[in-house]
């Protein structure tokens, strides 16, 4: 899937558990042509999917995928500890309206389910320079994640402490970002503290959550603990503006890199997340 997005200059804007979420960039018309033809290819591949047989029993793998068309903000928000691309846009709304009755296999085009899209037009594509900036990416990496490369580790199964932070009660299309960046500085500050990981910023039906690791890919034996302790510092640094909800939850969980060479995180999957 993640070739198919390349090929088509597509950018995955967020990992978020099972689902991708990628931007087309330039004037509407055409970066919704080059999202249909991404969508059409995307849906064929999974056909390749269809009888995975495991221990528990044959399964398959199917998709649903949602186009929408306007405009988004992204931002950067952090420091050199920490750098995380924040998005967010009444666009998306609508994207997790349309998702929640979307079937399976079947493309959502602006609202609407599409039927045989028309596949005659080749977008036209931009070819980009790719630059070496190795040293100034190292904070866009989760604390701890460097360290987990250089040594070549290899994905895990281990217990860890995941926490939750629901932000909301900004304006989707226009944030406030000085209050947004002095409260992920703080946020980053309390979970260096406790020795935790702030694994990425991600977008959320009612706003952004963020997600913060303890015990993942820094160990230590007081995961839970440290997960509580950081929560309630976190709530007590609020901004006026912001509302926030915090979910913790602990126990097993794959931890490791994935993706390819074009797009790829350290993340954690599991029921527990």
């Amino acid at each position: 899937m993640l070739s198919v997005i390349r090929a088509l200059n597509g950018k995955v804007l967020k990992f978020g558990g099972d689902a991708l979420l990628i931007g087309f960039y330039g004037r509407c018309a055409e970066a919704e042509l080059t999202a249909r033809e991404c969508a059409v290819q995307l849906l064929n591949s999974t056909k390749h999917f269809g009888n995975i047989k495991t221990v528990a029993g044959a399964t398959r793998i199917s998709i649903k995928i949602i186009i929408e068309t306007g405009e988004w903000l992204e931002a950067l928000l952090g420091d050199d500890r920490r750098t995380e691309i924040f998005i967010t846009g009444s666009i998306f709304n609508r994207v997790f309206k349309a998702e929640e009755s979307a079937a399976s296999d079947c493309i959502i085009l602006n609202g609407k389910r599409a039927q045989g899209l028309d596949r005659k037009q080749t977008p036209k594509l931009i070819k980009g320079e790719s630059k070496p900036v190795r040293s100034s990416l190292q904070k866009f990496l989760p604390q701890g994640v460097l360290d987990f490369i250089r040594m070549n580790a290899a994905g895990e199964y281990r217990v860890v402490t995941v926490l939750f932070v629901q932000i909301t009660g900004y304006d989707p299309d226009m944030p406030n970002l000085v209050n947004l960046q002095s409260f992920f500085r703080d946020l980053i500050s309390i979970t260096e503290k406790y020795r935790g990981s702030v694994n990425k910023i991600d977008i959320s039906r009612d706003g952004s959550k963020v997600l913060v690791l303890f015990g993942a890919p820094i160990s230590h034996e007081r995961s839970a603990e440290y997960g509580v302790l950081a929560g309630l510092e976190i709530l007590g640094v609020c901004p006026k503006g912001l509302e926030l909800r915090l979910g913790l939850s602990g126990g097993y969980v794959y931890a490791g890199i994935v993706g390819n060479d074009f797009a790829k995180e350290y993340t954690v999957i599991g029921d527990t997340v």
